[in-house]
């Protein structure tokens, strides 16, 4: 059998927790920034790993629920500014494709 002695089942173990620390680092890297609750179009959409013009199609297209953002007249253009709790779970849902 593999790793009979003490010392090949704690190097076995010790390794085994190392993934655990790497898979763990890579999982925190991805959660959202902690701060305000509302936030730009532009920092929303690099939380979310997808580009500025993609948040805003969703937005404009209806796929992002009214109730998470608000847009903002400036100038001759407009600014979106996201609920980030309730606009993180409804990104999620059309990103799995249930929106």
């Amino acid at each position: 059998m593999e790793h009979q002695t003490l010392e090949g089942r704690i190097a076995a173990l010790s390794g085994e927790v190392q993934d655990l620390r790497e898979i763990l680092n890579k999982a925190i890297q991805h959660l959202p920034v902690p701060g305000n609750r509302h936030t730009t179009s532009a920092k929303f959409a690099q939380e979310l790993g997808i580009s500025k013009r993609c948040l805003i199609r969703w937005c404009e297209t209806g796929q992002m629920d009214p109730s998470c953002f608000v847009k903002k007249k400036r100038g001759t253009r407009f600014q979106y500014v996201f609920d980030r709790q309730r606009a993180t779970v409804c990104a999620e849902q059309i990103q799995r494709g249930e929106r």
